[in-house]
């Protein structure tokens, strides 16, 4: 069971410095592609790329729901998200970063194929980044959650995040609306998608 005691603020300073490395490895090595791609004369899956570190109320909060008794049961205190500019290339950085070395990936969750029933769309994947610990002299492997999700994905689960912050439970009508509105924006993304290949078929022409 989930205490006070095992939850407590001095293991999530220890637990955050590791995340806190992992994540600038993880990042480092994803903006260097990121640099490459925009210098390439192809396609660039890249829009964006911003990382953050779970806050210790955020933490606590998702340890107690999920009945864990230490914050190293949570693999994504660490987070990087990387937006792309159309849906295809969700699937083209996936590939990119199982070819990245020491981003070592442990899982892989599709919301984009398969959203979730509140409309959430986004490519969830687990990775575990090597990191050395001055404590034991050596080195570990400390988890990273990325996702990677369009500007329009993006938009959607910002807002979505807003009005469930405000409001734990809204009310069925507003759930509603929230589940349309993604729907209204995944045929968005279905138009735009079919653009992007449009263009692309015709550069090869």
């Amino acid at each position: 069971m989930t205490t006070e005691s095992t939850i407590s603020r001095d293991e999530y300073e220890a637990v955050e410095i590791e995340c806190r490395a992992a994540l600038h490895t993880a990042v480092a090595k994803i903006e260097n592609v990121y640099e490459f791609s925009k210098r390439s004369a192809e396609h660039n899956p890249f829009s964006a790329i911003s990382s953050r570190i779970k806050t210790f109320e955020s933490a606590t909060e998702k340890c107690k729901r999920k009945n864990y008794s230490s914050f190293r049961e949570l693999h994504d205190i660490a987070g990087v998200r990387i937006i792309t500019p159309f849906r295809s290339d969700i699937y083209a950085v996936v590939e990119i970063l199982h070819r990245i070395p020491g981003i070592n990936i442990f899982s892989e969750k599709d919301y984009v194929e398969k959203p979730k029933p509140n409309g959430y769309s986004s490519y969830h994947i687990g990775a575990q980044v090597e990191i050395f610990s001055p404590s034991t002299g050596g080195t570990k492997l400390v988890p990273v959650e990325i996702q990677i999700r369009t500007k329009i994905m993006d938009a959607w689960a910002t807002a979505e995040h807003t009005l469930k912050y405000k409001n734990d439970n809204p009310p069925a009508p507003a759930e509603a609306e929230l589940k349309r509105g993604a729907e209204l924006l995944s045929e968005l993304e279905d138009i735009l998608e079919r653009l992007h290949q449009y263009d692309t078929d015709t550069d090869t022409d």
